[in-house]
């Protein structure tokens, strides 16, 4: 036998080891075969492929460079070298050689996926597109190409070639879990909730303890309301991946839409604690939590600021973490952690965090005008940077609107079981269908039996939730739209940065709480006691003062009102949502309630009070107003909404809140016959009750300050007379005032609409 021989057997007994998974028996092979043959590249290169998959990336580097440096057009070699490159970090040298793979093979699919993966890692998206492209050109079943490629188009808004690169990962590979976790993911982008469920169900079959799947899957059953399937889920998630904080994530994510507030903080506080490296209080209570998320979300939001490198994945998981909890820790009364959470979710990236630090500024009692001025500044701003619109982008021409209908657009998440639908709605169905076409712009993620009925009443329907603005704008402009509405833009999944596309000749604000800040949206409605003219809030838009901009049609089936028992003690009441309720709030009441011996406070909003946590929070700040504790009630979730307006049969007088006053609540404790005691502030939301009150000739209740507001609260807890009074005719002066006046509403607006654009 000749060395040749020698060389020859210990490389195929090398192999024989090196397949079977035995890699140490397979280095020694190649080694004697090195040692009989010092140049041979196919030992050279397979010991060093061996070297790198036991971990000696030295050796694997230092072998495989002396392959590729003897037989340069050995593509096996020049794969293995970039591949170890890539592991060890050095990019710059990886791109280089996966460079010279695919020149020298063009059609090796293995030199352009790992070009694509380096180029990725080196902050270069595009290049890494078209190398995945070419990997797929040249093995169109590859698999995990498609799977790289659909991650980065739908991360530069191309979902349509997303869900198409998932599909085809999935086509071709249908084992891997993997493939069926991301074409759910596409799915559940592009708001096909079926298609998503369905995905994710099949990645679980094939891998039960899959933690995307899982953590997907239970998000998808959230979403569609289907809390109870969410939640187990959700625990056998942490069940399955104990100290998960993905599994933590997703138990407080469930738990925040069951209304369970304090478990959806602990769980959610957890995992982001864990993701930040920062220790938990040993206690557990909630309040304990707040300075270090505090901490946490100020370290973030200077790395952040510091262009500190984070993973795509993990940045969206921190910053939609902590703008849950920035929502959330609102809820126990402490908007300073809040912000700063939100701050640090804005500073990562967070698409909707900005939006939500706006809407939080008019819930904190501490900030004035001049306040509120600067953030929705800030706040405008930033979405001008965000959409990306041309500083010079000018609006369409003018359409001249002699002999034709009007088009009016209306731009909303809301198009769902929502208050603001029920408020929206008439313009849709209650429109003068000579004159007017509406066209709905759905941002909204899923649909509901609300949704169907603006479908049927529309004249043009377009889901538009997971489209980028400029495209939303662009769509806008295909249908000539003449007045585009922005329906209560700081909420929910609302998207003011469209109108900085200047996608409509004339753009209006309507069911808004403030300014949006930007100068595009030509026109905010409010009414003339909301937005007072000479008053001291800022508006980049010009206000148009409706005789009332609040509309609910009158509730129907409800049930009846009942008098109040003759001697019965006072009853109070706010059935609010917790984050309204601060310290000023519970101060001010329990004033009230002091003055008023053997009164009670009703508080109910949901679940919110079945968590003890909210309730100490509630009772604390009660009794640092001088009230006994002792005489909150908290009411608990109402099975359905009869027996919420049910609740008010024991109620004698409700109590507003402030800075953000009530709305639906507020009309809800008028129609079953409570009057309501609100306190005057200085911008929108803090006059939205006293606006209501004016219709019903309640202007009186509406305070100009905490003086005066004891001062009503008392007086009216005091005339038994009145309250029977009002309690006996509040439903028929409310049923026969503009609020509930549809028709007469709808013909206002439109009058407005076409004044607007014939000044435009």
């Amino acid at each position: 036998m000749t060395a040749g021989d020698d060389v020859s057997a210990a490389l195929a007994r090398g192999l024989d080891h090196h397949r079977a998974g035995r890699i140490d028996a397979a280095i020694g092979e190649y080694a004697a075969a090195l040692a009989l043959a010092p140049d041979s590249v196919d030992a050279l290169n397979l010991r060093g492929l061996a070297e790198h998959q036991r971990g000696d990336d030295a050796a694997a580097l230092r072998l495989l460079s002396r392959a590729h440096a003897l037989q340069p057009d050995f593509a096996g070699a020049l794969q293995h070298l970039a591949d170890v490159q890539r592991a060890t970090g050095d990019l710059a040298a990886a791109e280089a050689s996966y460079a010279k793979l695919v020149a020298l093979a063009p059609a090796w699919h293995g030199g352009h996926y790992g070009l694509g993966h380096v180029r990725e890692q080196r902050g270069d998206p595009a290049g890494a597109v078209r190398a995945f492209d070419a990997a797929i050109a040249a093995k169109p079943d590859f698999a995990s190409a498609h799977f790289a490629a659909g991650n980065l188009k739908a991360a530069s808004g191309d979902m349509a070639a997303a869900l198409a690169h998932m599909q085809a990962a999935v086509d071709c590979d249908p084992a891997t879990p993997e493939f069926h976790n991301g074409l759910a993911s596409m799915r559940m982008r592009a708001g096909d909730a079926d298609g998503a469920e369905a995905a994710y169900r099949a990645c679980l079959a094939l891998a039960p303890d899959h933690p995307g799947g899982l953590r997907g899957l239970g998000l998808v059953l959230c979403g569609r309301g289907r809390l109870d399937e969410a939640a187990e889920l959700a625990a056998r998630f942490v069940a399955r991946h104990p100290g998960d904080p993905e599994a933590a994530m997703l138990l407080g994510e469930v738990a925040q839409a069951q209304g369970r507030l304090a478990p959806a903080l602990t769980a959610l506080a957890g995992a982001f604690l864990a993701w930040t490296g920062t220790p938990s209080p040993a206690t557990g209570r909630p309040a304990d939590l707040f300075a270090p998320l505090a901490a946490a979300a100020r370290k973030l939001r200077a790395d952040a600021d510091a262009g500190a490198a984070v993973h795509p994945i993990a940045r969206e998981r921190l910053y939609t973490i902590a703008g849950r909890l920035g929502t959330l820790v609102a809820a126990f009364g402490d908007f300073a952690t809040s912000a700063r959470l939100l701050e640090a979710a804005a500073a990562l990236g967070s698409p909707d965090a900005p939006q939500n630090l706006a809407a939080l500024s008019l819930y904190d009692p501490a900030l004035g005008p001049d306040d509120l001025a600067r953030i929705h500044r800030e706040f405008a701003a930033g979405v001008r940077r965000r959409s990306g619109a041309p500083a010079d982008v000018a609006a369409p021409a003018l359409r001249p609107a002699a002999g034709r209908r009007l088009r009016v657009g209306y731009l909303s998440s809301d198009y769902r079981n929502h208050s603001v639908a029920r408020s929206l709605y008439p313009l849709f169905d209650a429109r003068d269908r000579a004159r007017f076409e509406v066209y709905a712009y759905s941002l909204a993620a899923s649909r509901d039996a609300t949704t169907e009925t603006f479908v049927r009443s529309a004249d043009g329907w377009r889901d538009v939730a997971h489209c980028p603005d400029a495209d939303i704008a662009a769509a806008i402009r295909a249908d000539d739209i003449d007045v585009l509405v922005h329906v209560a833009g700081h909420f929910d999944a609302n998207r003011l940065g469209v109108a900085t596309h200047r996608p409509a000749r004339v753009q209006a604000s309507l069911f808004d709480a403030a300014t949006g800040g930007l100068p595009e949206i030509g026109y905010l409605f409010a009414d003339a006691v909301q937005a007072p003219r000479g008053g001291p809030e800022w508006f980049a838009e010009r206000v148009v003062r409706l005789p009332n901009l609040y509309l609910h049609a009158p509730i129907a089936n409800g049930p009846a009102v009942v008098p109040r028992p003759a001697g019965a003690p006072v009853a109070f009441a706010s059935f609010s949502n917790p984050v309204k309720l601060n310290a000023r709030v519970l101060a001010l009441w329990a004033r009230v309630l002091a003055a008023v011996p053997g009164a009670t406070l009703t508080l109910g909003h949901h679940r919110a009070f079945e968590d003890a946590a909210v309730r100490a929070r509630v009772e604390a700040d009660f009794a640092a107003g001088g009230a006994d504790p002792a005489r909150l009630v908290f009411r608990a979730a109402a099975p359905d909404a009869d027996a919420h307006l049910a609740a008010y049969a024991g109620i004698d007088v409700a109590l507003d809140t402030f800075p953000f006053n009530g709305s639906t609540s507020t009309f809800e404790a008028l129609w079953m016959g409570v009057p309501v005691v609100t306190l005057v502030g200085t911008n929108v939301m803090s006059r939205w009750t006293a606006a209501i009150l004016r219709h019903v000739g309640l202007s009186d209740l509406a305070a100009g300050n905490p003086d005066a507001f004891v001062a009503y609260a008392v007086a009216l807890a005091g005339d038994a007379g009145r309250r029977a009074a009002l309690r006996g005719t509040l439903r028929a002066r409310l049923a026969a005032s503009s609020l509930c006046d549809t028709a007469g509403w709808v013909r206002r607006i439109e009058r407005v609409y076409r004044t607007l654009h014939c000044r435009a």
